[in-house]
């Protein structure tokens, strides 16, 4: 199951790379400021992965944790074909390294069975496998994001089981020097 789903996130990924690459050689929403928010890599990222797993999987985005603390993710997919939860969180690389800090904490309250107990409740499937990914822009205009985007993923997950991708745009249709310095980044891991 776990190299069918990574392939999975693989194609959810590169579907978020052309997405965004259609929008912003159309469009580009930053306006004075180097920043697309983390709400947009969410939706965009979920959108396709529920297109790649299919028909018979839905997503919920802010999607509670803890009852308790009101607590949340970015978002959840459930696919009921894999009986599958992949539990994601964005992040923008911006305040280093107190973002590293976030994503490492953000991975390890996915992990918590607790959650997954919070998460499930009322879903009308079992769910048999789980994956925490980590979804992240970067700008790479400074040494310390530089840095974080070369040591991806090993800066916020020190195991050999964590897959990763980047993605770039310079492929892009414009001649403004931002698309070589925005990079979008992933990491999921089986949990």
């Amino acid at each position: 199951m776990g190299l069918i789903m990574y392939k999975k996130i693989e194609m959810a990924f590169d579907k978020t790379i052309n997405n965004y690459c259609r929008i912003l050689n159309a469009y580009y929403p930053a306006h004075n400021n180097a920043g697309f928010t983390e709400r947009n890599l969410t939706h965009n990222f979920v959108k396709s992965l529920e297109s790649t797993l299919g028909d018979n999987s839905i997503y919920w985005l802010e999607a509670p944790l803890s009852l308790e603390r009101n607590s949340h993710l970015d978002a959840v997919v459930f696919c009921q074909d894999s009986k599958t939860s992949f539990l994601i969180e964005a992040k923008r690389l911006s305040n280093l390294p107190k973002k590293i800090e976030e994503i490492k904490s953000d991975i390890e309250r996915m992990r918590l069975s607790y959650h997954h107990q919070v998460l499930e409740d009322g879903l009308k499937f079992k769910i048999e496998n789980r994956y925490a990914i980590v979804i992240s822009d970067v700008w790479l205009e400074t040494e310390a994001k530089k840095s974080a985007y070369h040591s991806w993923p090993n800066c916020v997950h020190d195991s050999d089981t964590i897959w990763s991708k980047k993605g770039g745009f310079s492929s892009l249709e414009t001649d403004e020097i931002w698309k070589n310095n925005y990079h979008i980044l992933i990491a999921a891991l089986q949990i």
